[in-house]
């Protein structure tokens, strides 16, 4: 009975020591990616219900356009890495979106170049509005980061 016992968890132990799938492989890329994005751009944390970040903005600087590019190449080459048949279907589809969004991303900001021509591009107010349209915090804490946002315009143009 002990013998087995051992067995059983050994076999157990084993399990949970074995090599990741190609879809724990994915999904690890996709939460870094989602994590890093949601930091890199505070605005569309907010939006999404994420508020770690409220009194920031997005960094609409050169070095922040140049930081995006990077990270989707970056991201771009981690899913090159995937081996797509082994992936379940569902995470075939949600990779071929990602990796989509991510061509897109770098097309917008090399070609496009909107943050160069375009001035809506830095309006910021929809970045204030969301933090007041919304009831997901005491109205005193929202303020704050309210006033954090254009704090974060002032600090950029100081550099």
């Amino acid at each position: 009975m002990k013998l087995a016992a051992i067995t059983i968890l050994c076999l157990a132990a084993g399990a949970s020591y074995a090599a990741p799938t190609e879809d724990s492989k994915f999904e690890a890329i996709v939460d870094h990616y989602v994590e890093a994005l949601l930091k890199m751009h505070p605005e569309n944390a907010t939006a999404l219900g994420d508020h770690r970040y409220d009194d920031r903005l997005d960094d609409y600087s050169r070095a922040g356009v140049d930081a995006d590019v990077k990270f989707a190449r970056e991201t771009l080459a981690e899913l090159a890495k995937v081996k797509r048949e082994k992936l379940s279907v569902t995470n075939r589809i949600d990779l071929r979106i990602l990796e989509n969004a991510l061509q897109s991303q770098i097309y917008s900001r090399e070609t496009l170049r909107n943050w160069e021509w375009n001035p809506l591009t830095y309006n910021v107010g929809s970045a204030i509005y969301s933090l007041i349209a919304r009831d997901f915090a005491p109205a005193e804490t929202r303020l704050k980061s309210v006033i954090g946002r254009p704090a974060a315009i002032a600090s950029a143009k100081m550099k």
